[in-house]
């Protein structure tokens, strides 16, 4: 009992950590936008978004050697060999070099060839061009330097990966002042928020290589059976990322680049702010569950195992439901007040893009889990067929609808998809249904009906006339439904946790 009390408390001060972090970064990037806009026009931000988005495509050159790392660091530091972690590390370490030349390569080539492969002028394709040489230096240094954060979160040290992600934030933030203050372009921003990037990856290396005493790491260390040993659990995981390449934002960007041109990507961007905040939120709520489902895996811990399961998903809904339910519900108003009027023609396809996750938030939990108990690949064949289905409908449906015909290619094979994906989960981790239904359903689902009737009854107030009034409106929304919760859905145990995770934050901010 006292064990699972601690993985309860763990799951919620890892996720208070990161959610510290992530909040910051959204709420910055939700408040910049606009402006951002206006400087750049829609052209040139969908431009910089655009980017963005083929750097982020490169990122399933990891080949699913950072989970690997953390699942491994996990697992042998239960056991104490630290003779295994600098293997892995080493080992990791050689892969990552070789993986930030090849990345490099890519965008470079994607550069030479990028007025040929997007609809584009010949003015914004020499912009995108030079956008995409930066990427590429950045890659050379990124990858190498990406291995600190990856054992950070194998120690599970998350509150430092938070602390730094903070410190990119806030540095981010330093950059898009100081772009809008000397009136600069994108350019200048990407070259900025590069070398924030890679001062935070550097700060995480240093502190993760700190945290492996008397742990011998050097490239040659790494030996080829260690190397296989990585391949064996991490290309399934490089898989799901792929195919996770393709269900979110990412795709639709480039699929309306190419049959619509640079003004749709900087409408849908507004669209994929909504969708970015809950990944964010759902991020928040399984980062720190996949390194500690391997140590429990590795410790054998069956009931820790569900206890993990049921109560991080309970959490996970908690925390993202009630955001989904205000995004949905303010749509209109908060994109009339924060983007303008253009953006009132988005409203839809933004309430289609986030209403799949009062249902998909409750999944990523168990996927985490399920990765860091190496079952990953068993997981391909739905993620394969979903990506395959949204890859399908966003070209079929992008000429005719848009920006909406993109997001329905997203949300529909979500949709579909959603009882077999709990039903896997459920059996994998010996979980029955009954027990989910009684403890993650009914506590969260139900209570739902107050924020709906808060959120709707506030529509018809004069808060919806400025956009600090829409923000007020969602806070008090998604506050009816947390205080709600604390009150009628969580056991004495769990609200006294929620108690001392507040208060350990309280004083550290103090």
């Amino acid at each position: 009992m006292a064990e699972e009390r601690s993985i309860k408390r763990t799951i919620l001060t890892n996720t208070a950590a990161g959610g510290l972090a992530q909040f910051v970064s959204m709420a910055a990037s939700l408040v910049f936008m606009p402006l951002l806009v206006r400087q750049f026009t829609v052209q040139g931000f969908g431009l910089y978004m655009l980017a963005t988005t083929v750097t982020g495509y490169t990122w399933v050159l990891d080949f699913g050697v950072g989970a690997t790392i953390q699942k491994r660091v996990a697992e042998l530091s239960a056991k104490h060999d630290t003779d295994g972690i600098g293997e892995v590390v080493s080992a990791a370490w050689m892969i990552y070099l070789a993986v930030g030349v090849l990345s490099a390569a890519v965008l470079f080539g994607i550069a030479r060839l990028s007025g040929t492969v997007f609809k584009v002028s010949a003015a914004e394709a020499q912009l995108l061009q030079r956008l995409l040489y930066v990427a590429a230096l950045q890659s050379l240094l990124a990858w190498p330097l990406s291995i600190g954060q990856h054992v950070l979160a194998g120690l599970q040290k998350h509150v430092l990966v938070a602390y730094t992600s903070l410190l990119v934030t806030f540095g981010t933030i330093a950059a898009i002042v100081a772009t809008l203050v000397t009136d600069n372009g994108p350019l200048f921003l990407f070259v900025a928020t590069t070398a924030v990037i890679l001062v935070g990856a550097a700060v995480n290396t240093v502190r993760g290589i700190g945290m492996l005493k008397g742990t011998r790491l050097r490239p040659g260390r790494g030996s080829i059976a260690t190397m296989r040993t990585i391949a064996a659990f991490s290309w399934p995981i490089f898989l799901l990322q792929l195919f996770g390449m393709v269900l979110y934002q990412q795709t639709d960007r480039l699929v309306l680049m190419v049959f619509l041109g640079a003004i749709a990507v900087g409408l849908y961007e507004a669209v994929g702010k909504f969708q970015g905040l809950i990944t964010q939120l759902v991020g928040i709520s399984t980062w720190a569950v996949m390194p500690m489902a391997s140590d429990l895996d590795a410790r054998q811990h069956d009931s820790g195992i569900r206890t993990l399961f049921l109560r991080g998903t309970k959490l996970a809904l908690v925390l993202i439901a009630p955001v989904v339910l205000a995004l949905m519900i303010f749509a209109r108003p908060l994109l009339l007040r924060w983007m303008g009027s253009d953006y009132i023609a988005v409203a839809l396809a933004a309430q289609v893009m986030v209403a799949h996750q009062l249902l998909s938030a409750g999944v990523g939990v168990g996927d985490s889990m399920i990765t860091g108990r190496g079952r990953a690949k068993a997981r391909l064949p739905y993620i394969a067929a979903v990506a395959a289905g949204n890859l399908a409908l966003s070209v079929a449906l992008a000429k005719p609808l848009g920006v909406l015909g993109v997001v329905l290619g997203t949300a529909i094979p979500y949709l579909i998809e959603f009882p077999f994906h709990i039903r896997f989960l459920l059996k994998e981790l010996d979980v029955p249904f009954r027990r989910w239904l009684k403890e993650v359903v009914l506590p969260v689902y139900p209570l739902l009906l107050v924020p709906l009737c808060v959120g709707v009854g506030i529509t018809f107030t004069p808060l919806m006339h400025s956009l600090l009034g829409v923000a007020v409106a969602m806070g008090a929304t998604v506050a009816s439904y947390w205080l709600v919760i604390f009150a009628f859905a969580l056991s004495d145990n769990e609200r006294a946790e929620v108690r001392l995770v507040l208060s350990k934050i309280q004083r550290r901010a103090a």
